[in-house]
């Protein structure tokens, strides 16, 4: 059971735009059992999912150098 002023959820989903490019967005959802509400807020965060993509990539790539270096 949440507790009241705390996020109950919280989560990172990706969206289709209407331009077919994909959106992440974070999500967080907060109870307000006093006013018999919930509040959601929501946040892009594309840009730093798209560089944690691309440095899992190049440190991939450099891991595949090292190893190929080691080899010859």
């Amino acid at each position: 059971m949440c507790k009241a002023g705390r996020p109950c959820f919280a989560s990172r989903i990706a969206f289709a735009a209407k331009d077919g490019s994909y959106r992440w967005l974070a999500w967080s959802v907060t109870p307000s059992p006093g006013q018999g509400l919930i509040y959601g807020a929501a946040r892009d965060i594309t840009k730093s999912v798209r560089m944690a993509q691309g440095l899992r990539d190049a440190n991939s790539r450099l891991k595949e150098m090292v190893i190929s270096r080691e080899l010859l």
